[in-house]
């Protein structure tokens, strides 16, 4: 009788033994390396070879185990998104031991923290992956901590350090994804950089490229990335219904890789080359798409993008209130956008400097170890006498005392500089946005007038295509010192962005402010340039919105400074615009 039991417990673990091969631990390793590979694939293959490796479950190893469940994790991030996955992989973290686990989290939190906007705890992840990564001879996570490298720092727009980790990536490993990754991140790097020329040749061949390794994910972001190029500063030389139908030819397979974030590019470029190619029809279908997906925009871009066409669309329509009013949502969005930039900016400067003051706090405590050295040193021997001693403890003092203030001088000059916009020297954007709106309140309670205005060189791009970039940002100091110059103490000066600074006047009546426009507008046309480049000459357009039509709210006051700019260079530039509600009665 007790045979018999025993053969029943005995029986399901002889048919489990019949059904799944004993694989060695190395083959095991193997084969989740290779799911790991096809994590930018198709999700269904990524899914499928999971499910595939389930019926080995009794024979993994604590670190098997762990490398599971991290791609499991990966798995339901896809499914349910990477915000809501980070729970996930922090109790991961903390429940696995081997530090090729820890990297692959903490390589993972980096891309989904800088995904979420916070980009500090995002740079000390992937600082924590590059830091000990070396610590493990493993050349497949090294490669993998690079990758995430480069993805980290394109999206903080450090891209000088990205394109350095994508070249590393290239150097580093022998797998055509790997090659396939760095090429397309060369590129789009390349794309952003007016410096560089991109051809549509070599946009091409990385397209082919990436799909013929089968990473049909990255040929199709390239592909996105060159038409989003294109949109932007080739408008007048692309052959917009060669491209429409590349990219219609396109969208099917785009569709199937089960990306909405490449589905919803798709759909808003399809949007603006209708728009250009005014086919109206086909048009109206596809707007009515990209409103449904116009809530999951999931960066900025896109998202201006899209409201600016929205706004050139109800424009065209004429329908001006709804114009207006999709205006201020860009002018909404821009901020929140600028404001990014600068997070991304400040993020990587603070976790730069808290490392360069951690070297700098260690510098101290050496020098204070080798003080106390010192003073043992000195009372064992008694060599010296009293006097010696103190004087060797004071001078060592004071060079504490001298790191001391070189540390507090760098943290208030790096504040300043953070304050300030790096090529001219007048305020940033939000240096200068947080000390206007300081301003609007007290100036409302007591009832005075202000004016904002909107300052745009004309046909600047011009300058920077016929003479280089170079000369273009000796042309913008020039101007700008000259601004300053012109200032009185009830004016303020910052850079919006590109070539458009915002001039803030208070306490001026609207004819002293539009003589004193005029007078900067008329003394940046006689700007001697000869310096430069021998006849160059710039001209600047004004756009003015006053406290007396558009209140003491920052975003109608520059949004409606914004369509008086609009208004500004449509009469023919060079010249000063009041806002004037009545044209939007």
């Amino acid at each position: 009788m007790h045979k018999l039991c025993w053969l029943f417990l005995l029986l399901p673990l002889l048919a489990w033994s019949q059904v799944t091969e004993r694989l060695l631990p190395e083959e095991i390793d193997k084969r989740l390396i290779e799911i790991e590979r096809q994590r930018s694939g198709p999700t269904n293959t990524f899914v499928s070879l999971l499910s595939e490796v389930d019926q080995y479950k009794l024979q993994f190893s604590d670190y098997h185990r762990c490398l599971y469940n991290f791609l499991e994790q990966y798995n339901k991030a896809m499914t349910h998104g990477f915000n809501q996955s980070l729970p996930g992989f922090q109790h991961l973290y903390d429940s696995c031991d081997d530090l090729r686990i820890k990297i692959r989290v903490k390589n993972m939190e980096a891309n989904i923290l800088s995904y979420m906007k916070q980009y500090r705890r995002a740079i000390e992840a992937l600082d924590y992956s590059l830091s000990h990564v070396s610590e493990v001879n493993d050349k497949h996570l090294l490669t993998m901590v690079y990758a995430s490298a480069f993805i980290v720092y394109a999206y903080i727009e450090q891209y000088p350090l990205s394109l350095q980790f994508s070249e590393l990536l290239m150097d580093e490993s022998d797998l055509q994804s790997d090659q396939c990754k760095g090429k397309f991140n060369r590129v789009k790097i390349y794309l952003k950089n007016e410096e560089v020329t991109v051809t549509a040749q070599e946009v091409n061949q990385v397209f082919d490229f990436c799909y013929s390794v089968k990473e049909p994910i990255y040929a199709y972001l390239i592909k996105m990335e060159w038409y989003r190029y294109l949109l932007e500063n080739k408008k007048d030389s692309a052959d917009w219904t060669v491209l429409l139908k590349e990219l219609e030819a396109h969208s099917d397979a785009i569709n199937r890789l089960g990306y909405p974030y490449l589905s919803r590019h798709v759909l808003l470029v399809k949007s603006q080359i209708m728009f250009l190619m005014s086919n109206q029809d086909s048009l109206e279908q596809v707007m009515e798409q990209l409103m449904e997906a116009s809530d999951q925009f999931d960066n900025f871009e896109n998202k201006i993008t899209f409201l600016n066409l929205m706004v050139a669309h109800h424009k065209k329509l004429n329908e001006p209130a709804i114009a207006l009013a999709y205006m201020e949502k860009v002018q909404e969005v821009l901020d929140e956008y600028y404001q990014d930039k600068q997070n991304k900016q400040v993020a990587f400067q603070v976790v730069k400097h808290e490392s360069m003051a951690g070297q700098l706090q260690n510098e101290l405590l050496t020098k204070q170890n080798q003080i106390l050295q010192i003073q043992q040193d000195l009372a064992k021997k008694n060599m010296l006498n009293q006097r010696l001693i103190t004087a060797v403890i004071s001078l060592l003092g004071l060079l504490l005392i001298f790191w001391g203030v070189r540390l507090l001088r760098k943290h208030k000059t790096m504040k300043e500089e953070a304050s300030r916009d790096f090529l001219t020297g007048c305020y940033n954007r939000q240096t200068f946005e947080i000390q206007v709106i300081s301003m609007l309140g007290r100036l409302e309670i007591k009832d005075l007038i202000l004016h904002l205005s909107i300052m745009d060189l004309d046909h600047f791009k011009s300058v920077n295509d016929r003479f280089g970039h170079l000369k273009g940002d000796l042309v913008l100091q020039k101007v700008i010192n000259y601004c300053e110059s012109q200032l009185s103490e009830r004016m303020l000066l910052g850079r919006l962005g590109g070539e458009e600074f915002g001039i803030f006047i208070v306490e001026t009546n609207s004819r002293d402010m539009m003589a004193q426009l005029n007078a900067i507008r008329e003394g940046i046309a006689s700007i001697d340039f000869d310096d430069i480049d021998e006849g160059l000459t710039m001209t600047a357009s004004f756009g003015v919105a006053s406290s007396i039509t558009s209140g003491y709210q920052w975003k109608t006051l520059i949004s409606h400074a914004d369509e008086a700019l609009y208004q500004a260079k449509e009469q023919g530039r060079n010249r000063v615009y009041r806002f004037d509600l009545a044209q939007f009665d």
